[in-house]
């Protein structure tokens, strides 16, 4: 596997520039070095390093907010270059050698082009300019780039194996800095030049939350909590005590980060999407240990942690400036909709809405909304299906883990505004084509299954 070469020469190359130039070092360096040598490894490697390649690119959501700009209203996240570069790579040889497309995606997923074209027709007529058009349209057309991208390299269930313990990796790297930053900031204060300056925020009711300077912004967390799942399933794979003490460490360590995020918004997610976790996995003793140690949990952590929490129930949505800066972001976007519900009011016509689907409906209309929902819809069906009836037990793990992240996806795409922001949007892309790929390799079960599964969904409904 040449991907570790590939690494260390990309390290060894790193460390050079850094103990040469010390906190001077260019940000912008550091990410065109091994974004290079990943791309002329994986262009003068074959087909053989493909897979390589997409490794590299899970690793390169650790980069965070560091983007490359275009224009001064559009930016390039180097994942999205890494990404495009490589689907380039592998569609080319796969129409020359006239190989089918791996993975399946509904119809109406190709409803999309026509709606984002029309978008941004309507965007044009409004006088916004093409690059903050396509500052918005890029990362929902990444998911079809991502799409495409698992469904010809991810095969196997060594792919899942190695794309975990990827995902893990990237995980440890940000919870482990983002403590540091909270701990020990003069271990980051010297590297300032690529990590920033290391600042602790503190909300209205005292909470002091991480920054997470080195990866840009706290929003790091709800990219973590969807990962959960994910690094759980692992223990599937990791036998040895030495392997499953390691993985239990990094688990801790990424739900302290999501913690130390300040965000309510994960805090919740991360005890319910463990607990269904372990719903699915039929695990009733861990799930009750898991609540009770959520419990024991609630016992330690600050008063102003807890004051923060009931911010949302005891004194009301509205009770601190976010929550109020929210709805009105939501108004906007609703009257929005009712002004042009069939055809929307193009790119950027809302601007951030904390609620994806309502920034799709305010500026592509309610059919672009509906075409989302719906191809969530179908995707959670898939996994639900391999799930009730697995042709390997290895797709039922993941399919458990899938299913949860699908649902804590669902909140986030509801509640949240990530679908803007490609170094948040991408993992999730990818999270979600992984589920959708899932469905695909698992063995097609017969009619019989697949009534069976049905009966299941409808009397759990």
């Amino acid at each position: 596997m040449l991907l570790v070469p590939v690494s260390a020469l990309a390290a060894l190359a790193l460390g050079v520039l850094v103990a040469q130039f010390g906190d001077s070092i260019d940000f912008k360096v550091v990410i065109a070095l091994p974004i290079g040598i990943a791309l002329a490894a994986v262009l003068l490697g074959g087909e053989r390093l493909w897979k390589t390649g997409l490794y590299l690119w899970v690793l390169s959501f650790a980069i965070g907010y560091r983007t490359l700009d275009v224009t001064s209203g559009w930016r390039l996240h180097p994942s999205e270059i890494l990404l495009w570069a490589l689907c380039a790579v592998v569609l080319i040889s796969n129409l020359l050698e006239r190989r089918r497309f791996g993975s399946t995606m509904p119809r109406i997923v190709w409803i999309f082009p026509f709606l984002w074209g029309l978008g941004v027709l309507r965007a044009l007529f409004a006088g916004v300019g093409l690059d903050r058009i396509m500052a918005e349209l890029l990362p929902m057309a990444d998911a079809i780039a991502v799409f495409y991208l698992v469904g010809a390299l991810v095969e196997t269930e060594a792919d899942y194996r190695r794309i975990g313990m990827y995902i893990i990796l990237v995980c440890l790297y940000v919870s482990l800095l983002g403590a540091a930053e909270y701990y020990l900031p003069w271990a980051v204060s010297p590297f300032h030049g690529f990590f920033g300056q290391a600042v602790l925020g503190t909300t209205q009711e005292g909470f002091t939350r991480v920054w997470f300077s080195f990866w840009g912004s706290p929003v790091v967390a709800q990219v973590m909590v969807l990962c959960l799942p994910l690094m759980l399933a692992q223990f599937y794979w990791w036998r040895s005590r030495f392997a499953r003490a390691f993985l239990f460490g990094v688990i801790a360590l990424t739900v302290f980060a999501c913690f130390l995020s300040g965000y309510r918004t994960v805090w919740l997610l991360t005890p319910f999407l463990v607990a269904i976790y372990f719903m699915l996995r039929q695990h009733r003793i861990i799930f009750f240990l898991a609540l009770l140690l959520v419990l024991a949990i609630l016992f330690v952590v600050p008063q102003t942690a807890e004051l923060r929490a009931e911010n949302l129930f005891e004194r009301g949505f509205f009770a601190d400036s976010s929550s109020l800066k929210r709805f009105d972001r939501i108004q906007l976007a609703w009257e929005l909709f009712l002004q042009s519900p069939y055809l929307g009011n193009g790119w950027t016509a809302s601007g951030w809405v904390h609620s994806d689907i309502l920034q799709i409906a305010a500026n592509l209309g309610i059919g672009a909304a509906l075409a989302y929902l719906v191809w969530y819809g179908l995707t959670l069906f898939k996994v639900w299906t391999a799930y009730r009836a697995p042709g390997q037990m290895w797709i039922f793990e993941q399919s458990a883990a899938a299913l949860t992240f699908l649902i804590g996806f669902g909140v986030i795409f509801a509640t949240q505004a990530v679908i803007v922001l490609p170094q948040v949007i991408l993992p999730m892309w990818f999270l979600f084509a992984l589920a959708n790929r899932l469905a695909d390799l698992n063995p097609r079960p017969s009619a019989v299954e697949v009534r069976r599964a049905n009966f299941h969904l409808a009397s759990d409904l």
